[in-house]
């Protein structure tokens, strides 16, 4: 149980839910965990998973970072360094959906090319322009993958575009051969991979995505 407050009660208004960036992850940590050791001579190791910096799960000792006991520390944040990219299970739809959408090599919404003035848009790029209309953004990028993972050639960089489907918790690419003796080519896509195809979206593109 925690100490009664005499601060006054107030009622919320709204939540709101979103993602916090790397910069603010490491603003909110009290330390950077480094190894997954716990103990050594009887005492949590500093960097480790049971930093006292974390908070305190023995009477013992109190927590290096508000100085309450186990009954009254909320917990801390700490953080890891990843070595690579790593997909994040919850966000890993959404970037196989997003990965629909634009070039493999140059990350332009696959069939978005600009209107000739004399013919006018063709069938993709009026699909195109009624998808990205939608105003729910759910919607107008499940429309616009739909659209776009037709698309067999990228119309800015010419290059031949892979299907993608997931595969537990990877993504895996597939470029279909023009030679009948090839087989199809297959890779996994990296988590590197795929973060460099997104990171090469423009902004433009990324709010007609949702």
């Amino acid at each position: 149980m925690f100490h009664h407050s005499e601060a006054d009660v107030k009622k919320i208004k709204a939540v709101q839910f979103g993602i916090i960036s790397p910069e603010e992850c490491k603003a909110m940590s009290v330390c950077h965990i480094e190894t997954d050791r716990t103990f050594e001579n009887g005492r949590p190791v500093p960097g480790g998973l049971l930093d006292l910096r974390l908070g305190t799960i023995d009477r013992l000792w109190k927590c290096a970072s508000c100085g309450m006991d186990q009954a009254e520390c909320p917990g801390h944040f700490g953080h890891i360094e990843l070595a690579k990219p790593m997909y994040h299970l919850s966000f890993l739809n959404n970037v196989l959906k997003t990965l629909r959408c634009v070039c493999f090599s140059c990350s332009v919404i696959l069939g978005n090319e600009p209107v000739d003035d004399i013919r006018g848009p063709d069938q993709v790029q009026r699909k195109l322009a009624a998808a990205f209309k939608k105003k729910n953004p759910a919607h107008r990028l499940r429309g616009i993958m739909e659209i776009a993972k037709t698309q067999g050639h990228c119309w800015s960089c010419s290059q031949d575009q892979p299907k993608m489907k997931r595969d537990g918790l990877t993504i895996q690419a597939e470029w279909k051969e023009s030679s009948e003796e090839n087989d199809a080519r297959k890779m996994e896509l990296t988590a590197e991979r795929a973060h460099r195809i997104i990171k090469g979206i423009t902004d433009d593109d990324c709010l007609k995505l949702g």
